[in-house]
């Protein structure tokens, strides 16, 4: 069984390559990484009474996006929604851009 490795590339660095954040078995634990590397991100990034909106910025801007290749995992749709659940209101999706 091939495993799925999973990258992490600064949204500050344009021209970075990306980092190897870890090699998993399975789509589920790959993606779950990517997961726990965005919500640390956003956690790095978030200071009390923050809005969803500038914390999303700030992710885009500042953060990490993580990312397995051949993967429908997407770090900012993940950040979006996570950036509102942070700042306690509810998002549709595109409603943080």
């Amino acid at each position: 069984m091939s495993l799925l490795t999973v990258l992490v590339k600064e949204n500050s660095d344009t021209d970075a390559e990306p980092r190897l954040l870890g090699r998993y078995l399975s789509c589920e634990e790959a993606i779950a990484a990517c997961k726990r590397r965005v919500d640390e991100s956003l956690a790095e990034l978030y200071t009390p009474g923050m809005s969803a909106e500038t914390l999303f910025q700030h992710f885009s801007l500042f953060g990490e996006e993580a990312f397995v290749a051949g993967v429908d995992f997407s770090s900012w749709d993940y950040a979006r929604s996570q950036s509102a659940a942070f700042a306690g209101v509810s998002v549709t999706r595109g409603s943080l851009s």
